[in-house]
This record gives C-alpha cells, structure tokens and sequence, in this order.
C-alpha cells in the first residue's frame, strides 16, 4: 500500500532492524534469587550453558546479607544467547528472571527516562544497546522503585 493512515494521521511503517551491538553481550542480570542460594549452586546451573568467567553476588551494606539478584559474566557470548531464549529459569528453589546486564551509565539513564518495563530508550532515537531495566517501576502513588545493582 502506498499510503497507511492511523487515527487520522498518515503514518509511514518500517520494517524494523536489528540493532547491532559494538561488543558481545557476555554479562547477565539473574533477578529473584533467593539470598541463601549458594554460589556453587549458581554456578553449577549457569555452568551448564558455558563457561562462567565470574560471579557477583551484591551484598547489602545496612544488612550485611545478600540481595536478591547477581550478575554472571561468561568467557564467552554464546551461553547468554543460550540463556536468554527463557525469560524465566529455577535457580534452586528460585524462580529468577534473566535480563542481559546494563552498565552501570545505562541503567541510570533508563531510570531517568522511568522506562516502564519497556524499550522506551530505543524508541526515542538514544542508540546503543539499551534493554529494558531491572527494578519494576510501579506507577501507583508516584513511588518510583529506584535501588541501584551496584
């Protein structure tokens, strides 16, 4: 068709590319892990898909216990496309979501903009590989859930 019209207005659709990353994205985001769960226990899970090159298990400096994410860096690229085909995988007895891991300069610039949970980045033309975030922004009573990974 020559000519596409929404809501009035007439609009001109692309077919949509993929962006290309500068770097392979070999750092993930392991979000909902129980505190407990062991690091040989995450590693024996995540070292089945590839070679774990490290592990972070942030720690939480008023409680001194561990929070409930971590972030995994593998040697290679491959595992955390293998990873990333579920969004959800059982880490012990955690049910934990899996997001590709932001550096510390996108996460902030995602909370600024207050992405709910979307690729609102990409949308406004910022470039750069920015996936959606890790803290769920909630919307009710203007309370913005803001704690930082790092």
């Amino acid at each position: 068709q020559k000519e596409h019209k929404l809501n009035g207005k007439v609009i001109d659709p692309k077919r949509a590319k993929a962006m290309k990353t500068k770097e392979p994205v070999k750092k993930i985001f392991v979000g909902g892990l129980s505190p407990d769960t062991p690091e040989e226990k995450i590693r024996e899970y995540f070292g089945g898909f590839g070679e774990v090159e490290s592990i972070e298990l942030p720690m939480d400096n008023k409680t001194n216990k561990r929070r409930g994410f971590c972030f995994i860096t593998f040697k290679e690229e491959e595992p955390v496309k293998k990873i990333m085909e579920k969004k959800y995988h059982n880490v012990g007895l955690s049910k934990c979501e899996i997001k590709v891991a932001m550096s510390k300069e996108q996460y902030q610039q995602q909370q600024q903009w207050g992405s709910r949970g979307g690729f609102a980045g990409r949308a406004r033309g910022r470039g750069g590989d920015q996936q959606s975030g890790y803290g769920k922004v909630s919307r009710r009573g203007g309370h913005q859930n803001s704690y930082k990974p790092y």
